[in-house]
């Protein structure tokens, strides 16, 4: 059995196109991938009025104001919950 330079090369040929093949096909797959996961998820969500009434409030300038809050009990009661560290 004669293995030349030619059949050598010739594999070689064949070896390359085939990867070249895979690869195409891989970036292929890729991009179809992910326009059908940006189809699927876009990312962001559409506007909708606010028509509940809520206390987040919008002006003009596209600044956002969420009104009075309080970080403590409304009723002046003492916390529940204690810490230990160890």
């Amino acid at each position: 059995m004669d293995a030349g330079p030619g059949r050598i090369e010739a594999a070689r040929r064949r070896a390359g196109g085939a990867k070249r093949m895979l690869a195409a096909a891989a970036a292929a797959g890729f991009v179809l991938t992910a326009l059908l996961a940006r189809n699927a998820h876009p990312g962001h969500a559409t506007t909708t009025p606010n028509t509940s009434g809520g206390s987040v409030s919008s002006d003009q300038n596209g600044t956002f104001d969420f009104g009075t809050g309080s970080l403590g009990p409304s009723d002046g009661a003492a916390p529940q919950g204690s810490t230990h560290v160890s």
